[in-house]
């Protein structure tokens, strides 16, 4: 039988500090686009593994960043 593990860490409270200006300006604190763009770069980081494996590399690790930008239309 296989052997897989897994692990999250969260750091603080469950209300986040999002605001307008963490949205829609410049302000501090967090957005769900920039939660977006982190489980983006994850799937990303996953996925990119195996075709490094099969084209030869020896892939022992994966660090992505995802940049979210709000346009307004």
């Amino acid at each position: 039988m296989a052997l897989r593990n897994a692990s999250a860490r969260w750091v603080g409270s469950l209300k986040g500090a999002c605001s307008f200006a963490s949205r829609f300006e410049e302000g501090p604190g967090t957005n769900p686009e920039g939660l977006w763009g982190a489980a983006q770069a994850d799937r990303i980081a996953m996925a990119l593994s195996p075709i490094l494996g099969q084209a030869g590399f020896k892939n022992t690790r994966n660090h992505l960043v995802c940049e979210a930008r709000l346009v307004a239309r």
